[in-house]
Formats: C-alpha cells, sequence, structure tokens
C-alpha cells in the first residue's frame, strides 16, 4: 500500500505539528523501507510520523525521542515504526504479531461495519494456502486469528507469506509476514 508511488509519501514532523516538517521519507527499493534524515538539535525533542495517500492523511499513533549525539536506525539496522501497520483506516485496521515468526503469529484486525470477512493466506506465487476466516462479521474492535504457519495439517517451508483482508469481496489490504523456522 505505502510502496513509494507518487500517490502515498511518509512524513516527519517535529513537537510544533505540521507546520514543523523535519523530513519527507525516501521510498527505496532495495531494502524495501522508507528512509529519512531527520536532524534533531535539542535534547529529548519528540518527532512524530504521518502517512499521505491520496487525499488521506493517517497518524501512525508514534513518536520518538532524540538524546544529544544520537543516530537512531542505520541503513544497517533501521529504525521501524511498529505502529504503521496498525493504524486505523477508514474501515478497518489489520496486523500480525510477531512478524517474523516462528511457530505462529498473531492477526489481529477490527472492522467498523458488519461486513462478509474472508482472511486468506497466501504464497509469494499468489497460490491460496489457507483460509482463515470466511464469515458474516460484526463490527468489533479486537477480532484475533493465531495463523500455525501450516497449510492443513502440512508444515510450510520458510520465507514471505502473504494475508489477506476482504470485506464484502473487496480486497482491502494485503501484507506480508515471515516464517522462519
Amino acid at each position: 500500500m505505502f510502496d513509494g508511488n507518487i500517490n502515498n509519501n511518509i512524513v516527519a514532523f517535529g513537537p510544533d505539528g505540521e507546520t514543523d516538517c523535519r523530513a519527507i521519507g525516501t521510498w527505496l527499493e532495495e531494502p524495501e523501507l522508507w528512509y529519512f534524515t531527520i536532524v534533531g538539535n535539542i535534547n529529548g525533542e519528540e518527532i512524530s510520523f504521518k502517512i499521505y495517500e491520496d487525499d488521506k492523511v493517517y497518524d501512525c499513533n508514534q513518536t520518538l525521542t532524540f538524546e544529544d549525539n544520537a543516530t537512531i536506525g542505520t541503513p544497517r539496522s533501521p529504525y521501524q515504526i511498529e505502529s504503521i501497520d496498525e493504524i486505523v483506516f477508514d474501515n478497518y485496521r489489520i496486523s500480525n504479531f510477531p512478524n517474523p515468526f516462528n511457530n505462529s503469529t498473531t492477526i489481529s484486525f477490527s472492522i467498523k461495519e458488519e461486513s462478509h470477512v474472508k482472511l486468506s493466506i497466501y504464497n509469494t506465487k499468489g497460490e491460496l494456502i489457507s483460509t482463515l476466516i470466511d464469515e458474516e462479521m460484526n463490527s468489533n474492535n479486537n477480532h484475533q486469528i493465531i495463523w500455525d504457519g501450516k497449510s492443513g495439517n502440512t508444515e510450510l517451508a520458510n520465507g514471505i507469506y502473504l494475508y489477506q483482508l476482504r470485506l464484502d469481496n473487496k480486497i482491502i489490504e494485503t501484507k506480508k509476514m515471515v516464517l522462519t523456522k
């Protein structure tokens, strides 16, 4: 979804909010991540993040605090904004934890309206691995389902898998997760 195209961006702001833009993320193709150079010149200064997608703006609900002479993240060990996967969108929220995972991961989601929910797992070739949910569901802030890294009773190989949320038969979000054993 936030892949660096012209219609979306991630921006860092200083303590004065949107009047204090400190950096606009640059999308790197390899590895796939947003890269910032942000200068904090006051010990204890807090930086917050927002995502812009077309005409929508999402708060990341996470701040980072600068310390004197500190570096936060490097190209080899980037700082990850954990809450990007948990941004509340117009009618849903979805994330998984842990990611990467070993034996199992918990996929959490919420929907704001009663909908037919389909939550499926795919491999990177687009082949269906498993359908975890395929039913009508009421709005709720805390739906959770555990995926054990299997297709039926078959243990899957290490690698990248995709989980996809559909509401009323429309693809809403597809995200990556990494199985490591």
